[in-house]
């Protein structure tokens, strides 16, 4: 049976304070892993990636919900009860690895479901676009990691049995299209746009070993990590794959927790 939702917490999210009031936790991360397909080859490192990263940022403070093998109606849930979350967060982590489509220079997250030969777009698939949208409207600061890009076999199959339709008229690109970051946010992808990433063969893809190699350094701002990681996956893909990313943050967003104590200059 397939293991659908679960948090591993570290810190409980709502914790309660001498008068009773409930006192949101000033930084949330949501990790989500996405391996187990159904009509496709499994991808057998994003439930890795997921448990691994969200276990780092537990360590370091951050108030983790991991969940692995999501279908849609999940997935929407997940995201939906992470929004809520953000919205009273100082910061905010959302990770995702797994398959993904772009389509029409649209992004979408693959839940673990989807069927291309009768899928579509509204039904079936749920925009990034969107998703980060939503998050980045919370007053707090946003980091978007997106291990997603990883060489998807359906989406040739989609795009094959969509064509033929009347109601679809659909064009695939390769990777992901660019997202715009709102303010306040930083958003990277595990290669640069229109690029494919590697799922990789040691029980990580490389960007998540990267991460992983490089998330514990303290007083680390993330576009630091993320300077960090993009070496490491360069130097371990001989260059084929080149992590990107996009920014408005107007500030440092410091990734554990030792560093709220330490000097930001």
């Amino acid at each position: 049976m397939r293991f659908k939702f679960i948090s591993l917490v570290a810190f409980v999210f709502i914790t309660v304070s001498v008068s009773g009031c409930a006192t949101p936790a000033p930084r949330v991360a949501m990790v989500i892993g996405n391996g187990d397909y159904e009509h496709t080859s499994p991808l057998l490192n994003p439930p890795n990636d997921a448990r691994a990263i969200g276990e780092r940022l537990a360590a370091q403070g951050w108030a983790v919900s991991t969940a692995i093998d999501l279908p849609r109606a999940e997935l929407q849930e997940a995201l939906a009860s992470f929004e809520k979350r953000v919205a009273r967060a100082d910061q905010a982590i959302f990770f995702y690895a797994g398959h993904s489509l772009q389509i029409d220079g649209e992004n979408y997250l693959m839940p673990v479901e989807f069927e291309p030969q009768s899928a579509t777009v509204e039904r079936d698939l749920v925009s990034i676009n969107d998703a980060i949208a939503r998050l980045a409207a919370a007053p707090g600061q946003m980091a978007v990691l997106l291990d997603a890009s990883r060489d998807n076999p359906l989406a040739i199959v989609y795009h094959r049995t969509s064509r033929g339709r009347e109601t679809e008229d659909l064009h695939f690109g390769l990777g992901l299209a660019e997202v715009p970051a709102g303010d306040g946010t930083y958003v990277a992808f595990s290669t640069a746009p229109g690029h494919v990433a590697f799922d990789g063969t040691a029980g990580h893809s490389p960007f998540s070993k990267a991460i992983l190699n490089h998330i514990d350094l303290k007083n680390q701002d993330v576009r630091t990590l993320l300077v960090r990681v993009r070496d490491e996956v360069m130097t371990s893909t001989g260059g084929s794959q080149v992590p990107w990313d996009y920014s408005s943050l107007i500030e440092d967003f410091w990734i554990d927790d030792d560093s709220l104590a330490s000097p930001k200059n």
